[in-house]
């Protein structure tokens, strides 16, 4: 099957608030990060996924977005924005946008003139009366409002550019609220309705109450959206990572099954008529481009990501899974368990053995720190980082790094609420104290899964304020900046940021690593072990040899090229005996060979002979 250029590259995720300030206003900006190329480039990696850099109230950090053709002035300005792609072109480096469509911020143009029934903006999101008025106007389908909408005539010239807001003269007559319209919970632990006074009616969120819910239902919502995916695309970026992309459609508003958390989830996780969308904008947007598309999804299998992945059915390029981030937790984030290597270990092999192609990633904005999660930042921080960092590197599929990884950042060392800005945490907080949970365990709660703690502050150096500004940071910075920041493992040859390097350059040149296939070959408790091999056929020498075969040249097979690597992991803070015994290529202890023995948090790749 003919490869995609994105499919070996390394990706690096930078969320801009908290990567490099240029300015001294404590935000980092477009121009901390074009200030840092050299610093990316010399890491080795390939693309840039940059976090939301688009105007936005911040009520979400971003991620409730005001105008989907702009840039934030606290970022900069759009010229700063084409400098970017320009000089990251310059160095091999090309930029992927964060695409957050589900929802847009309360303050958006669009959303301002929904309330006010301002045509042709009226149904661009989820409005219903109170139950009490008996009279929804959302359809129930499994994906047939697509069909019908595609019929329509497209001769609409819809601008998504922000305007200033029109002045509404209709009087709407004030209505009662009536009940919520249907029993669902959103994602931040809240009810997902809130009524409007001037609209009269209530609109769906699946998340804050400043982040309404586009209606996909409507033909001038899809378009609208095709057209801000042609906007970047013509400005240079490469793709999308794709915000929560399987929950976009939703079928029907009907009342869920209870659950302890997110009731209804049922009527819109990756429904049919997501695929007609997904297959829409592909045709329509993504593959004129050949731009790569990483959807967000949430709670689903490896047959539902095949679904949405398989290049056969032309929808994503790929997508992130969640469920070996789940293994600390009981499918809820915040319904914590204690952390099983052996359950870790058993998710990635089943997503690395039954889909086509995976992205592979152990941090993000949105997750702990991996050292603190499933390493030891205590005790064994150096050894656990590169255990992580060798095992990320040897599993098949897209490697995503998350700004920081690199250095071994940790986890945020907030002693207080107060320190925290993640509406998510404060929100889990004050439901936790109204259902009266221990204050311990909501205090543990916080400290291991706030989403703050994968977003202080990148440490460059051991200045004031990590290097990273010269003003007040927007975020707290971890008291351990002075140790662990990227101006001191610049000069450590032992230090986690040379070791990613190495990898970085030795992946890139395994082509077992890059593309080759997985085979799980041991899993036993912190142990873990598996196969890359890479055999192609080289066919150009195999006609050569074919047309002398007639002189008596015999095919030897040594025109084809294999490679077979074994990589053994201990992610335990104990001496574990090794499934595999041989010379390293290459080891996070720095070895020439592994013995019978594996020392706490080691990890190695071997040779096959």
């Amino acid at each position: 099957m003919k490869r995609n250029w994105w499919q070996d590259k390394i990706v690096y995720q930078i969320y801009p608030m908290s990567f490099s300030d240029s300015n001294g206003d404590g935000v980092g900006d477009i121009l901390g990060i074009i200030n840092r190329l050299d610093y990316l480039e010399q890491l080795g990696v390939d693309l840039l996924w940059i976090s939301p850099l688009y105007p936005s109230p911040n009520r979400d950090n971003g991620y409730d977005i005001s105008d989907y053709c702009a840039i934030h002035p606290n970022y900069g300005t759009m010229n700063d924005f084409d400098r970017l792609v320009k000089l990251a072109g310059e160095r091999g480096i090309k930029i992927l946008m964060d695409l957050v469509i589900n929802h847009t911020s309360d303050q958006h143009v669009w959303f301002q003139k929904s309330r006010q029934r301002i045509d042709p903006y009226t149904d661009f999101y989820i409005w219903q009366p109170g139950q009490n008025d008996n009279n929804s106007t959302f359809p129930d389908n499994e994906g047939n409002e697509l069909k019908k909408i595609e019929e329509q005539s497209k001769n609409s010239t819809l601008s998504v550019d922000s305007a200033k807001e029109a002045k509404d003269n209709t009087k709407i007559e004030k209505m009662s609220p009536g009940k919520v319209p249907n029993n669902w919970g959103n994602f931040f632990g809240e009810i997902p309705w809130t009524y409007d006074e001037m609209r009269g009616e209530y609109y769906l969120h699946l998340f804050a109450k400043e982040q309404p819910d586009l209606n996909y239902r409507n033909e001038k919502v899809i378009e609208a959206v095709e057209k801000v995916m042609e906007f970047w695309l013509d400005r240079g970026v490469v793709g999308f990572r794709c915000d929560v992309i399987n929950i976009l459609y939703k079928n029907t508003l009907k009342n869920g099954k209870p659950k302890p958390a997110l009731t209804g989830i049922e009527h819109y996780l990756s429904t049919p008529g997501l695929h007609q969308l997904l297959r829409r904008f592909n045709q329509n947007v993504w593959s004129k481009y050949d731009a790569f598309t990483v959807g967000e999804t949430v709670f689903i299998t490896t047959k539902m990501a095949d679904d949405l992945a398989n290049p056969a059915r032309q929808e994503l390029s790929a997508v992130f899974s969640f469920e070996h981030m789940e293994t600390d937790c009981f499918k809820i984030k915040w319904f914590l368990r204690p952390f099983s290597p052996n359950r870790f270990f058993k998710t990635l092999s089943r997503w690395q053995e039954n889909l086509f192609w995976n992205t592979i990633y152990f941090e993000n904005h949105d997750q702990p720190r991996s050292v603190s999660r499933f390493g030891d930042a205590d005790l064994y921080h150096r050894e656990s980082a590169k255990a992580l960092a060798l095992l990320l590197m040897g599993l098949k599929g897209t490697v995503f790094l998350y700004q920081g990884q690199e250095i071994g950042m940790t986890n945020f060392d907030f002693a207080s609420m107060d320190e925290l800005r993640d509406i998510e945490s404060h929100n889990i907080w004050k439901i936790g104290k109204r259902l009266r949970f221990p204050k311990r365990l909501l205090w543990k709660m916080m400290t291991t899964k706030s989403r703050d703690n994968a977003r202080t502050p990148m440490q460059w150096s051991d200045e004031p304020n990590a290097g990273f500004t010269t003003g007040k940071p927007w975020l707290g910075i971890n008291r351990n900046y002075k140790q662990i920041n990227v101006k001191s493992e610049k000069l450590d040859a032992e230090s986690i940021l040379q070791f990613y390097q190495r990898i970085i350059r030795f992946r890139k040149k395994s082509k077992a690593m890059r593309c080759g296939d997985f085979r799980e070959l041991h899993r036993r408790g912190s142990v873990y072990a598996f196969e890359r091999s890479y055999s192609q056929v080289d066919q150009k020498l195999t006609n050569v040899l074919e047309s002398i075969k007639h002189v008596g040249t015999s095919l030897s097979g040594e025109h084809e090229q294999k490679e077979k690597l074994i990589i053994v992991v201990n992610l335990s803070g104990k001496r574990k005996k090794s499934p595999y015994q041989g010379p390293c290529l290459f080891s996070s202890y720095e070895r020439d060979e592994i013995g019978s023995m594996l020392d706490p948090y080691e990890a190695a790749i071997l040779k096959v002979l």
